[in-house]
């Protein structure tokens, strides 16, 4: 893995262990190294690569352009495969707010001029646990 990582067209690798199976993904195609990697694997253990259309390194230069440029921004996670960034908002003055309840409340419903990206919709209780799809 230390290879593939190390690779400047990596952008992410998944293990999953009841499958047996580690998804490496990456931008262009397998370096040679990894192409020899994939074909030591055991015979047990399935390796897969898939084209990724970011590299890890474009993904973390995005975050940290996007986190300077916008404070209130949150960073969720990066998307399964290098697919993208995902990002929540932060309220500073709801945070800082006596009571953010009541201030929350007296604000009303939001609308789409209040956030920067209007929600897609919305993440399932089981996202802590791998479910990394937004249900509209």
């Amino acid at each position: 893995m230390a290879v593939f990582g190390a690779s400047a067209n990596y952008a992410d690798a998944e293990v999953q262990p009841k499958r047996k199976r580690v998804l490496l993904y990456s931008v262009g195609e397998p370096t040679p190294a990894v192409v020899a990697i994939i074909a030591r694997a055991p015979d047990m253990l399935e390796v897969v690569w898939r084209p990724a259309p970011y590299t890890c390194v474009e993904l973390c230069s995005e975050v940290e352009r996007l986190m300077e440029a916008f404070p209130q921004l949150l960073m969720r996670e990066p998307q399964d495969g290098g697919a993208g960034l995902e990002f929540g908002m932060l309220d500073r003055e709801l945070v800082d707010a006596e009571d953010p309840v009541r201030e929350s409340q007296a604000r009303g419903p939001l609308t789409s001029e209040d956030v920067l990206v209007p929600p897609a919709g919305f993440e399932p209780a089981t996202h802590g646990l791998g479910n990394r799809c937004s249900i509209p």
